[in-house]
């Protein structure tokens, strides 16, 4: 039999409990731990930053639209009291006399208006505003023949606000849902395709508006008003 020296002896060299190797495997595995704790913490923060981004975006758009509620809303007020302005001037007969330069001029500014927001807008209600619209530009003409000059103006300041209110309402409706670049490089194309030329690029973290979704494509606005294409999954 051994001796209890030697049998010690024969056995720290194998792994017996406490060798250093055990120190360092065990070192080493809390390590990798820690890096992959890290790592995941750096990933959840990276994606409540994009998330923040597009929260404050999208509180962004609704004061807009409810700035432009209330410039309709500042609207309707004034078309009302100027309208008993009106009434209350005929009446009296104190209504100021237009020129007939003036009254030409203001058809010829609603009919540019007209045609800006016409050709932005092809839905049913445009194409029912445009015939009101210009029905109101051939009273205009006709009391323009008629020497009427002071009723024309009042016919063509009628169409301007309409116009007007109607552009208020297609800015709002152009704002779409927020999105964010949740890579470090997103190519913006000219169209659903990886086919289409390369209009520029979006940085991480950069909040775009979505205009429309096409497959696996978004069709989105920068704050810029540059318009194009990106990828789905490029952004969140």
């Amino acid at each position: 039999m051994l001796p209890l020296w030697g049998a010690c002896q024969w056995m720290a060299p194998h792994g017996a409990l406490g060798s250093p190797d055990d120190s360092t495997s065990t070192a080493s595995a809390s390590y990798r731990a820690l890096q992959a704790r890290l790592v995941q913490l750096q990933k959840q923060t990276q994606s409540q930053q994009l998330d923040l981004a597009k929260t404050r975006a999208e509180l962004a758009q609704r004061d807009e639209i409810i700035a432009g509620v209330r410039a309709d809303l500042e609207s309707t007020r004034s078309d009302l009291n100027y309208a008993e302005r009106q009434f209350v001037t005929i009446e009296r007969g104190l209504m100021r006399e237009e020129s007939r330069a003036s009254a030409v001029s203001a058809i010829a500014e609603v009919r540019l208006l007209r045609e800006r927001v016409i050709k932005s807008d092809t839905t049913a209600y445009a194409r029912e505003l445009s015939a009101q619209v210009d029905k109101f530009i051939q009273t205009a003409d006709r009391l323009v023949t008629k020497q009427n000059y002071t009723a024309a103006v009042y016919y063509a300041n009628r169409a301007t606000r309409m116009l007007h209110r109607t552009d208020r309402r297609m800015l709002r409706e152009v704002v779409g849902p927020a999105l964010v670049v949740s890579v470090s490089r997103a190519n913006l194309r000219g169209g659903p395709s990886s086919k289409y030329d390369v209009l520029g690029h979006l940085d991480y973290g950069v909040v775009v508006t979505q205009l429309e979704l096409k497959g696996e494509w978004y069709h989105v606005r920068t704050r810029s008003g540059t318009d194009g294409w990106v990828h789905r999954s490029l952004v969140r």
